[in-house]
């Protein structure tokens, strides 16, 4: 299992969807898409998310059966 990565450490590539972090809501785990700069997204939806996760990790591999 990979660990979580610290966003102030390092973030993900531009486009990557990762699983990220964040302290202070009742949901604090989502996948979410890295923008690039500060800016990250929730792939399932148009709406600009103003989320600040604290850490990040890649995404798992998909099952294979």
């Amino acid at each position: 299992m990979t660990n979580w990565i610290k966003t102030q450490d390092q973030l993900p590539k531009d486009g990557d969807v990762v699983l990220a972090f964040w302290e202070g809501l009742n949901s604090p785990q989502s996948v979410l898409q890295f923008g690039g700069g500060a800016h990250w997204n929730n792939p399932e939806d148009d709406e600009d998310n103003y989320l600040v996760p604290t850490h990040w990790m890649p995404l798992p591999e998909p099952p294979t059966e």
